[in-house]
């Protein structure tokens, strides 16, 4: 009995060093070192598959950024016309106070306007936006250039993922409003959306839009894409 035992020991041991074996044998450490010449073949911009990877980063970084610094430069040009303060001019440079209810409108010497209080105080001086954006609100329909920012969930035919971006609001139709926007995902060059001020957020709105995604310019391949959004303006 003992005698057994020592031989199922000895067999236990013998299949153990076998498996210890057989892993160390099969198993092996891939390492790669960094190579230079892998490293330069990189911009190597003679190879066409590299010059062709190159070109379409580039095109795709310059389309990106052209576009954000160009809705910042509108946005800037946009906020400091409407911020301008109206000027009537009066003849000879007369003054005119025009009462309101329980306000004065000043018209100054100088052509500036002021809303004053019943001792003279200004309480605002009156800008180009306080005149046109009330026009705007009242039009059913109207064309302008909003700039907002957005998030939502776009969807082709292979991936679906969250995409942010930022977009120009070109025209609306009563709280319909229609809408560009280039994310991360693609150019959405048609989006509808709902604006929600009856929910107290007029500056938000929910749509749909439809565009190419990235892959057109990347591979040359066609894109169809479908994005959700909400947006903000600035």
């Amino acid at each position: 009995m003992v005698d057994d035992l020592g031989k199922i020991q000895e067999n236990i041991a013998k299949i153990e060093k076998q498996v210890s074996d057989t892993v160390k044998s099969e198993v092996k450490v891939i390492t790669e070192k960094f190579s230079i010449q892998k490293f330069v073949a990189g911009f190597n911009l003679a190879n066409p598959v590299v010059l062709s990877k190159w070109l379409t980063s580039m095109i795709r970084t310059t389309i990106i950024l052209t576009v954000i610094v160009g809705i910042i430069f509108g946005v800037g040009y946009y906020k400091g016309c409407h911020g301008k303060p109206i000027k009537i001019e009066l003849k000879d440079g007369k003054e005119a106070y025009i009462k309101l209810d329980g306000h004065w409108l000043h018209i100054a010497g100088t052509g500036n306007v002021y809303i004053e209080d019943e001792n003279g105080k200004v309480i605002k001086q009156i800008t180009a936006k306080d005149v046109k954006g009330l026009a705007e609100e009242l039009k059913p329909f109207g064309f302008e250039l909003r700039p907002f920012a957005a998030l939502g969930v776009g969807a082709s035919l292979d991936n679906v993922g969250a995409e942010g971006g930022i977009g120009v609001q070109w025209a609306h139709f009563y709280k319909i409003q229609f809408d560009s926007l280039i994310t991360t995902g693609g150019f959405y060059p048609l989006g509808l959306s709902y604006n929600l001020r009856d929910i107290k957020m007029p500056n938000s709105s929910i749509g749909i839009a439809i565009g190419e995604g990235w892959s057109i310019i990347e591979k040359g391949q066609r894109d169809d894409r479908v994005l959700i959004y909400g947006k903000v303006k600035f």
